[in-house]
């Protein structure tokens, strides 16, 4: 391999007219081809073999030869080839340019310094460094080439600020490297930019970024978090991030027109909702393939992009995810080969969006312990944003990691800064510094707060707790409260109450302090010391939220001392909660100040698509999920049947838990009404349903009706703007549907002429009467025109059709195994037919 790079070096050297017209000088030991006014540094010979540089090389900006001063401008062609006692060289502010093989095989080479005059750095320049460990790219340089730093396995810093041309950088670096800004320059993200860097943790792209290459990001492994792209991008290559198995979301934006074969293929930690804005026309070969977790897909798109392999996604989010798409073009989108294959198609209005105008965190510092964590929370303006969801990243994360969900770990000591930014193509952000001190471990008695949620013109109670290892019989605390929260006060004393952890010789008082805080005082008058010792609450502060308040708070206790049985004074660590206060009340659908049956029944006529007026979207959105669903109706019902507790939890919806939603095929001649039956079969109870059904031409349906299994609830069906017909069924008492099979609901059909097709039934979301989502896979109805069964003598009419089984009963349409279809005539004749399924 050596043998055949230094013939095809030598081949260069005599196809390049400059160097064949150069002559070589050599000054204080270092050779220079002269080319003009300039001179650039050689290897001193046409003899690779030969190196004739070791140790330290200082580069002059310029060299005088025989009274000439020449500018040292380039490191040439190969100039310290393999010249491996080389152990560091300084390249002056003079020189531009870094030309190809110039440091290949300089294994002594640990570090070496770009200057900022620098704008090429040729085909692998530093290519087999082995022994290179940091380098620094500076913002001049506007080139890198293919493989110049190809097999430089010790690299471990790399401070890369912009480049618009650059290749491969070889084998995965063995530290993790997390890239600086790519800088506003750049253009274009050339192909095998970082392709099988497994060290590579973020990278953030620049503003002008108009394409990423093929393999440009391929096998990033550690490439984490939420991927952001700039707004400028238009086209991501073949394989472009295939393989980056660590990325939890994608934010695409609507510039996009283009995504290459397998480009998101084997992203296998996706985790979220994914958005196709309209602007893709085009979508190659398995681009998210081998992805089972994606939540939703939505394609703005009216007209189903193009695709080049029907394995665009996996079975599983065909199966199991909805497809949402602009209303109007459901059709569409199911007639198509490859985007029909999703079970569940949904129209929705995507001509909403709102773009976020600010981004707030709850808190702006943050004080840590080595191996705790805390959760900041990112609050995006206004709250009508469209696409709230924002990417998380630190500076530092050796001292304090954050995941895709805001939540930060501190990890060493030290501080760094926590950033939250908007994935909307705003690029808005806020930070926190977090500050990460000794090990937790050292503090065996603390106070804790948990984070809470309120509403505005709340009072709420926040209880405080005391963990503890020594027998503690007083303390102290400073309590701060910012500007939105007040601290109540009754007869001019502040409400804090004691705990059962308090015996009834312990006194506790309060007071404001200078600092801005209110302190706490508690002490037994005859050394008693807390009950206890486990974390359980210690003393409650009672808390006004103000009328205008809405986002979040922090509540900081501070200047914390304890004292021991033993009169030791310890020293507790400063904790932090955030009080998350949200501007309107959960199920208060109707914005009336309180949660009532209106508000279960508004929201029902939302999820029917029957406009109520008014309607809190927010409000009525008591899972948080980002959509309105008999889910919602459910949850506001047990919220007016019982509220003085808290909702159920939130817990996350169930695909295919076992339990199933069906019905039986039919046989139906034109002008004819037959009775459908939808059956659900279920472990689980259930107090609610919905789903959609979607017809084929020719076939209209009415006179739905409950069953006995759900005799005491509300039911309602409406026809979607998209053409679908929605069921809603639910308890405003919360019953449970009675029994655990058989038909739930029946309506009758009616063939307006000859019907071959399908009933197909989806969007199938249940409620089990612990208010959790269970989702089943939609399910289709055959329709078959009943000629088509039928052996019928030429040039009769029909008169009527009836079914039976082979026991002999008659049945309502075709079923399963064996159905003799018996056809009178208006003549009087009849004739027999065998249908088998």
């Amino acid at each position: 391999m050596k043998n055949l790079i230094k013939l095809s070096m030598l081949l260069l050297a005599f196809v390049i007219p400059t160097i064949t017209n150069a002559y070589v000088i050599e000054v204080d030991g270092i050779y220079y081809g002269i080319y003009g006014s300039s001179a650039v540094v050689t290897n001193g010979g046409s003899n690779l073999d030969s190196c004739s540089y070791s140790g330290n090389i200082v580069i002059p900006e310029s060299v005088t030869y025989n009274d000439t001063t020449y500018s040292v401008t380039d490191i040439g062609i190969g100039a310290f080839y393999y010249c491996t006692g080389l152990t560091s060289v300084t390249i002056p502010n003079s020189v531009i340019s870094i030309g190809e093989y110039a440091f290949e095989g300089c294994s002594g080479l640990t570090s070496i310094t770009i200057p900022n005059s620098v704008t090429s750095i040729s085909e692998k320049a530093f290519y087999y460094c082995t022994g290179l460990t940091s380098i620094t790219i500076p913002n001049s340089v506007t080139r890198i080439g293919e493989k110049a730093f190809y097999y430089c396995n010790s690299l471990d810093t790399l401070n890369f600020n912009a480049v618009s041309c650059a290749y491969s950088w070889g084998t995965p670096f063995d530290n993790r490297i997390s890239f600086i800004n790519i800088g506003d320059s750049v253009l274009k993200i050339p192909a095998y930019f970082v392709n099988g860097l497994t060290k590579l943790t973020n990278i953030t792209f620049g503003k002008s970024v108009t394409s990423i290459g093929d393999y440009a990001f391929n096998g990033c492994s550690a490439l984490a978090g939420n991927l952001t792209l700039p707004k400028s991008i238009t086209y991501i290559g073949n394989y472009a991030f295939s393989g980056c198995s660590s990325l939890v979301g994608l934010s695409l934006p609507k510039s996009v027109t283009s995504i290459g074969d397998y480009a998101f293929n084997g992203c296998s930690s996706f985790a979220g909702n994914l958005c196709l804005p309209k602007s893709v026309t085009s979508i190659g070969k398995q681009a998210f393939n081998n992805i089972a977790t994606i939540e939703a897909v939505t394609c703005a798109a009216e007209t189903p992009p193009a695709w080049n392999d029907l394995a665009m996604f996996t079975a599983n989010v065909y199966n199991h995810s909805p497809l949402y798409v602009p209303i109007g073009s459901e059709r569409t989108y199911m007639s198509d080969q490859c985007w029909g294959q999703f079970s569940t198609i949904i129209g929705k209005n995507m001509n909403d969006e709102v773009q976020a105008t600010g981004i707030s965190l709850n808190q702006s510092q943050m004080n840590l312990m080595i191996g705790g964590s805390a959760q900041l929370i990112a609050t995006v303006m206004p709250d009508s944003t469209t696409n709230k969801v924002v990417t998380w990243a630190s500076n530092d994360p050796t001292v304090a990691t954050v995941n895709a969900n805001g939540l930060v770990s501190a990890l060493g000591v030290g501080t760094a800064t926590i950033t939250a930014t908007t994935t909307d193509g705003s690029n808005l952000s806020a930070s926190c510094m977090v500050t990460v001190t000794e090990d937790l471990s050292d503090f065996d008695n603390f106070l804790s707060i948990d984070d809470m949620e309120a509403f505005h013109g709340d009072t709420i109670v926040i209880p405080v707790k005391m963990i503890n290892e020594a027998s503690i019989i007083s303390f102290q605390t400073d309590i701060f409260l910012p500007e939105g929260l007040e601290l109540l006060q009754e007869d001019g004393e502040y409400i804090i109450d004691p705990s059962e952890r308090m015996t009834r010789t312990h006194s506790i008082m309060s007071n404001a302090v200078s600092n801005g805080a209110v302190r706490v005082i508690c002490y037994s008058s005859n050394y008693k010391p807390f009950t206890g010792n486990s974390g359980d609450d210690l003393f409650y502060i009672t808390v006004k939220v103000a009328d205008d308040a809405e986002g979040d708070y922090s509540i900081q206790l501070k200047n914390t001392l304890f004292t021991t049985s033993t009169f030791e004074e310890l020293t507790a660590p400063d904790i932090a909660a955030n009080i998350h206060v949200k501007a309107y009340i959960p199920g208060d659908a109707n914005n009336s100040g309180t949660v009532t049956v209106t508000d279960v029944v508004v929201t029902s006529q939302y999820v029917l698509e029957m406009n109520p007026q008014p309607f809190n979207f927010d409000a009525a959105d008591v899972n948080d999920d980002g959509t309105i669903t008999v889910t919602d109706v459910t949850r506001i019902a047990w919220m007016v049947l019982n509220p003085s507790q808290h909702a159920p939890l939130r817990a996350p919806a169930l695909w295919n838990n076992g339990d199933l939603m069906s019905g039986n095929d039919i046989t139906i001649t034109a002008g004819e009404t037959r009775r459908v039956s939808i059956v659900l079969n279920n472990e689980m109870d259930y107090t609610a349903f919905q789903c959609d059904l979607n017809l084929p031409e020719g076939l209209t349906v009415n006179n739905f009706q409950l069953t006995d299994r759900a005799s005491r609830h509300a039911f309602d069906v409406n026809t979607l703007s998209c053409g679908k017909i929605r069921a809603l069924c639910y308890s405003p008492a919360m019953d449970g549907i009675h029994g655990h099979e058989g038909a739930l609901l029946t309506f009758d059909v009616t063939a307006n002429g000859d019907v071959n097709g399908h009933i197909t039934i989806d969007g199938i979301e249940l409620v089990t009467t612990a208010c959790q989502t269970v989702r089943l896979d939609a399910f289709s109805i055959g329709v078959n025109n009943s000629s088509n069964v039928n052996e019928l003598a030429t040039g009769k009419t029909i008169s009527k059709i009836e079914y039976f089984n082979l026991a002999g009963q008659q049945i309502d349409s075709v079923g399963s195994g064996v159905t003799l279809v018996v056809t009178t005539y208006t003549d009087g004749s009849r004739s027999t037919s065998k249908v088998i399924r």
